[in-house]
Formats: structure tokens, sequence, C-alpha cells
């Protein structure tokens, strides 16, 4: 029989015992990567899906519900002081029902038009304010179309203003929905974006407005928190390897 030394042994059992620490200690390394990535994945859905909106509210103009405001139990259209509509401020905010008078929302059930009931002294004005960074790009996009487009030269036509952007449009039809898209940078910690009634054949009608939105690819301290933690359970599986 062959005996093998003690310290030849001994060196041969550490030897086995390295390599099983190692081989474990890689695969709590992989498992710690792939819950690293996961959290990582999970923090930027979270930085992009957090700013959809740049806390831009009711863009949609789906609340309140039509026929429950000065035309109570109407099932058509309604309308409020700008104070009574979710984060809106200015004149009366006129909102219509999806297929009323033949005109579908562009989203969701309901659609505003700036050129309110009833006819101001002045012209139609409604705003929003909204936290931003400053010198950050954001995104602006809404939708918008005619009532009465150009019949009887009613003249339709309003400016959007938010940030450093501003611009008239004049080219909606009363067929169908067009998209706005423009790019702002903000100027402060508070933005405010501001639609107005620039021309009008009857002063209250006219400019349809949908689906109006802002938004931004800023990160968010809640986002690197996130990944923070993902490099934490990383270090712990680390950790775990010597132990």
């Amino acid at each position: 029989m062959h005996t093998v030394p003690s310290n030849r042994a001994s060196v041969e059992i550490n030897d086995t015992a390295r390599l099983r620490m190692s081989r474990t200690g890689d695969t709590c390394i992989m498992k710690g990567l792939a819950l690293g990535l996961r959290v990582a994945s999970a923090a930027t859905l979270l930085t992009f899906t957090s700013m959809a909106n740049a806390n831009l509210i009711n863009g949609g103009f789906e609340s309140p519900e039509v026929g429950t405001g000065y035309r109570t139990g109407s099932t058509t259209w309604d309308y409020w002081n700008a104070s009574d509509v979710p984060g809106w401020d200015g004149s009366n905010v006129e909102v219509w029902v999806d297929g009323f008078q033949g005109i579908n929302a562009y989203e969701g059930d309901q659609f505003a038009e700036l050129d309110a009931h009833p006819a101001p002294d002045g012209v139609f004005s409604i705003s929003q304010s909204f936290n931003t960074q400053q010198g950050q790009e954001y995104a602006l996009s809404f939708a918008y179309r005619a009532r009465l487009g150009n019949e009887d030269d009613s003249n339709e036509s309003f400016t959007v203003s938010v940030g450093d952007l501003i611009t008239s449009l004049d080219d909606h039809t009363t067929n169908e929905w067009k998209i706005f898209n423009g790019v702002f940078t903000a100027d402060g910690f508070k933005t405010t974006l501001t639609f107005k009634q620039e021309g009008y054949y009857k002063k209250t009608y006219g400019n349809f407005l949908d689906a109006v939105s802002i938004t931004s690819s800023v990160t968010e301290p809640g986002s690197l928190a996130l990944f923070g933690l993902g490099l934490a359970g990383l270090g712990l599986l680390r950790v775990k390897k010597w132990h």
C-alpha cells in the first residue's frame, strides 16, 4: 500500500477546497450580476415611466366627466371654469364626448375645445404649470383638430408656448387629427404650457385638443437608488463567498 505523506495530502485537500470555493464564488458572482442587471433594468424602466408625463395632469381632458359641469346631465358636451378642471388654469374649458357630432377623441373618451363656451371678452387661453429640471430638454406632443376649418373664413388658429418654444398653428382640418411634436428647454424648475386662441370666426367654435403630453429622459434619484440596491446585492453575495 502506498501511503500519501500527510503534508502532501493536506496540500491536495486544500487545493480541492480552494477549487470548490472558487467555483462557488463564481456562481455567487454570476447570480449577483444577474440580480444587478435585473434591478438596473427595472431602474431604467422606472426612469422613463416615472417621467412619462413630467407631472402634467389630465392631458387627455378625461376629468371631470361630461354632465357634471354647467350642463348637468349632458351626454354630449359640457364646460367648466378652468379652476374646476384638474391641472388646468385660464379661461373656461369645454369638453366633448367621443363621437359627438361625428368627431372621435384622439384617445380616451373625451377631448377639449379651446374656443370654449361662453364667449369671453378677450381670447381663450388655458395653461398648466409643471415641475421641470432647469436646462433639461423636454418633448411636447399633442393632437389638434379644427371644428370649422376654412368654412366661411373661420380662421381657426392658436399658439402654443412652453419654455423656449412658441409656435402658431393654423394647418388643422376638420376631417382628421394632426399631431404636433416639438422640443423645448426648461428655463426653470417650474414651466408653464399655454394654448392661446389667435383667430376665430365664431368665438366659441374651434381648436380641438387632446392627448397633451410632455416627456423627458431625466434620471431620477429613485432609479439611481434601485441601481445601488442591485450593486449592494452583488456585494452581499461576494461577502458570502468568503464565509
